[in-house]
């Protein structure tokens, strides 16, 4: 299926291929069905990315554009389109980073929390 960023592991997935570090050994077997546990250690070896059996990196990459709002994400088209106006967008990789800023930089936006007056001072003075 593709190799899928594991912040969007869940709990429930099952490896579709083995887990191995830089030198090939193999921290865990496909087929594990991954447990909060699996991911927190998956993390913890440096893991970045696992291929999970279901479950390919555009549907992932289409839910999360999903939770954004479109205009939003249109907004940082244009103000990455800017950045990237010297590239050439028609090369993959180029295509891929430009796709990924966007994605980025829109989650942060939308996750950025909203503007909240201050709490009222509490009260000191004693009731009679």
């Amino acid at each position: 299926m593709g190799n899928i960023n594991l912040d969007d592991v869940q709990p429930g997935m099952v490896l579709a291929g083995d887990v191995k570090n830089i030198n090939g050994q193999l921290l865990m077997p496909s087929g594990i069905k991954l447990a909060e546990r699996h991911i927190t250690m998956l993390k913890a070896w440096g893991t970045t990315e696992v291929d999970v059996a279901g479950v390919s990196r555009e549907e992932v990459a289409a839910k999360t554009v999903e939770q954004l709002d479109p205009a939003m994400v249109a907004k940082i088209e244009v103000e990455m389109g800017e950045i990237f106006k010297h590239t050439d967008r028609t090369h993959p990789l180029m295509n891929e980073l430009f796709r990924l800023c966007v994605l980025r930089k829109a989650q942060k936006a939308g996750n950025a929390p909203a503007a909240t007056p201050p709490p009222a001072p509490a009260s000191t003075s004693a009731q009679p």
